[in-house]
């Protein structure tokens, strides 16, 4: 519990907190059993929740996801492209 207070501390001065650390420490764990539900719970703000499981390029999975969201906003042709831009965003 206390770490999911942590994480959710951190989210109300930032709108962004990666969870990272090496494999079997517990993160999905964190995530899925505390936080996600601890957000999902909240009566006064509506919180967007992204889960991934990154592969060999993590940042681009990282935009592949949080560009999924607006992919019907756009032509398949151009998420392609979009999704190179946000990651060599997130490289800078």
């Amino acid at each position: 519990e206390e770490a999911t207070t942590q994480l959710r501390a951190k989210l109300e001065s930032q709108s962004f907190v990666a969870v990272v650390g090496a494999s079997g420490t517990g993160k999905s764990s964190i995530v899925h059993a505390g936080l996600v539900p601890a957000l999902r719970g909240d009566r006064e703000r509506a919180w967007e929740v992204i889960q991934l499981v990154p592969d060999k390029r993590p940042l681009h999975s990282l935009a592949a996801a949080l560009l999924e969201r607006l992919r019907a906003e756009w032509q398949r042709d151009e998420l392609r492209e979009r999704i190179e831009d946000w990651a060599g965003r997130l490289l800078r």
